[in-house]
């Protein structure tokens, strides 16, 4: 069957899985995720996030794979952001260790209840690291950072899993191993633009040799990756990518502590852009990020101090750092993602040196509370300076 029908097949299936399932009031209001990425077997840690913001440990779920860590020795174990995402009802997780994807449905009356559907897939390459969903089609695209790096994408099927497009592989040839080695040098992550028409990459910097690079591919109204893959300077060690809201426009972190933006309104060719590089105070390895409707800020994480940074941004997308809040300086602050309960924001930040999630209430600008540092030590699953990736789903907000 030609990938166009298999696409629309695919629009139409997950359209009518979404209509036959009723909202409830049982389960918890929304659910935050994790892999530990361990070798000996990949597992999605389930945290159940009950009204008030307040997380549990609920249960750790096989992604049909194996972790990897890089090739390092601390935390960050895959050098990304985006290890796990999630997009409408489904959750996505690589499996380092195997070269495989899995997906997940969301049980939209109770999010800490995941299933797999189908069994993991093929990511068309080595060490798969992040994922990206495209806004409007069912479709994901995998980045592999190894030694095979570069893009493959899958139709998001609801009955049979992730289906690959071994068409759309788009090799980056990068010169890396695997594991990938690093931090410098590795890639970081990977976005489909605000309207789903372009697909962005970023690839770190080895800073004082050379900057870092954000790939940039077409992508057209069936979801098919451009051949021609065009590229973009960034500041010296460009990771996380984040849309900045109403444009063509992308918020990074930059990894030696600061921020960067690439914008690209306005333009026919996303190619030949330098990124805007702002160094932010008191921050020294700045590499996730999350975008807050309620403070219509930026919320980033600094595994060397352990200090997230909320970032505003001007209408000439000119960074501005608000405020900072302190989770402890040995933890290792690495992913985030927001949940949104009752029109409340909370930000789940992972700090794997401590073995534990801490969560902040997002009230207004500026004011954001540490509500809870969650212990997951003594939880029934193996963690360690492996885990990585964060991504929430809330009960009332699914479509």
């Amino acid at each position: 069957m030609a990938f166009k029908a298999v696409l629309t097949l695919s629009v139409l299936a997950l359209a009518a899985s979404a209509a036959v399932v009723p909202k409830s009031n049982n389960g918890p209001a929304a659910a935050a995720y994790f892999i530990n990425n361990e070798p000996s077997g990949n597992e999605v840690v389930v945290l159940a996030v009950d009204a008030s913001g307040q997380a549990s440990f609920s249960s750790a779920v096989s992604a049909g794979g194996k972790g990897l860590h890089a090739n390092s020795t601390g935390p960050d174990s895959t050098f990304s952001q985006n290890a796990i995402l999630v997009a409408g009802r489904h959750l996505f997780a690589v499996n380092p260790g195997s070269n495989t994807v899995a997906m997940f449905a969301i049980n939209p009356n109770d999010p800490s209840n995941i299933t797999m559907v189908g069994k993991p897939a093929p990511s068309m390459g080595e060490f798969p690291m992040a994922i990206a969903a495209h806004p409007k089609l069912p479709l994901t695209c995998t980045l592999n950072g190894g030694a095979q790096n570069g893009v493959g994408c899958h139709i998001v099927d609801p009955v049979h899993g992730l289906l690959p497009i071994m068409s759309s592989m788009r090799n980056l040839n990068v010169t890396q191993t695997t594991p990938p080695t690093g931090p410098p040098g590795s890639f970081a992550d990977i976005l489909f633009s605000n309207d789903g028409r372009h697909l962005f990459v970023s690839l770190k910097g080895n800073p004082g040799v050379v900057n870092g690079t954000m790939f940039a591919m077409e992508v057209n109204s069936h979801g098919v990756l451009s051949q021609t893959v065009t590229t973009n300077m960034g500041g010296p060690v460009p990771f996380s990518m984040t849309n900045i809201p109403g444009g063509q426009a992308v918020f990074l972190t930059e990894a030696t502590g600061g921020v960067e933006t690439f914008d690209f309104t306005g333009m026919s060719s996303f190619s030949g852009v330098n990124a805007a590089v702002t160094k932010i105070n008191n921050t020294v390895a700045t590499c996730w990020s999350a975008f807050s409707q309620t403070t219509g800020n930026f919320f980033i994480d600094d595994a060397a101090t352990g200090i997230v940074s909320e970032i505003s941004l001007d209408k000439s997308l000119k960074p501005t750092l608000v405020a900072q809040y302190p989770l402890g300086g040995t933890t290792a602050t690495l992913d985030n993602a927001i949940a949104t309960i009752d029109g409340k924001e909370f930000l789940m930040v992972l700090q794997a040196n401590a073995t534990a999630v801490s969560v902040l209430r997002l009230d207004a600008p500026g004011q954001a509370k540490v509500t809870q540092q969650l212990d997951l030590s003594g939880s029934p699953v193996t963690l360690s300076v492996n885990m990585i990736g964060m991504a929430a789903f809330s009960k009332h907000n699914w479509w």
